[in-house]
């Protein structure tokens, strides 16, 4: 599945902005994870786990490289919830 996180900021101009980053999770239903049918587009969600870096080459041989979180937890949160957490 794909999760956005965004960061709200003010740019040089004083001027609100909002930087989004979609991530790639690997998840698999089991110790940590909840139902997946239960996540849907726009849910709100606490992913824990680890980076892993993937190089895969296409067709033509060009290498890529992306990454990918593999996680171990994942909470959905309910709509009231804050988006940030102190750690």
């Amino acid at each position: 599945m794909s999760v956005a996180t965004s960061r709200a900021y003010k740019d040089a101009m004083g001027m609100a902005k909002i930087d989004t980053t979609w991530h790639t999770v690997n998840a698999w239903e089991g110790n940590g994870i909840p139902n997946l049918d239960l996540i849907v587009k726009g849910s709100k969600v606490k992913v824990s786990g680890s980076i892993r870096n993937v190089k895969f080459t296409t067709e033509d041989g060009v290498d890529h490289y992306s990454s990918e979180i593999q996680a171990k937890k994942i909470q959905l949160l309910e709509d009231d919830e804050p988006l940030a957490y102190e750690m």
